[in-house]
């Protein structure tokens, strides 16, 4: 199991250096692989993680919750910390994604919006 650290929305690409795959989408830039109309991986990982949390309200501590991209195969899961951080709401998160057989493990952070959602934010809350 390879450990990274936290996780953004384009920052996929940058924390799986090694892993099969990432390297070719730094190089060869996503929208020339993937087109202008489909959405990168890292923007479509990020999305199914943030309906997974919002689906769950958050997410209950230590209790997985599981997301998946369909179109890459990439999927993982999300575990809420014991204790929210910041007066925000925001929580913090273990996180394990499953990436061409190799799980990867590292941390994530999510806060509520107003309208119920749960955006991840590119800030790690301490």
């Amino acid at each position: 199991m390879k450990h990274w650290m936290p996780i953004g929305l384009a920052g996929l690409m940058l924390i799986l250096p090694g892993c099969a795959g990432a390297g070719l989408l730094a190089k060869a830039g996503a929208h020339k692989l993937f087109g202008d109309k489909e959405k990168p991986p890292a923007e479509r990982i990020a999305a199914a993680q943030e309906k997974a949390i919002s689906s769950a309200h958050g997410g209950a501590p230590d209790t997985p919750v599981a997301w998946s991209d369909g179109k890459s195969g990439i999927q993982g899961a999300l575990i809420a910390d014991n204790v929210p951080v910041g007066a925000d709401g925001c929580r913090a998160y273990q996180q394990t994604i499953v990436l061409s057989g190799e799980t990867l493990q590292g941390r994530a952070t999510a806060c509520p919006q107003k309208d119920g959602s749960w955006k991840l934010s590119s800030q790690p809350h301490q």
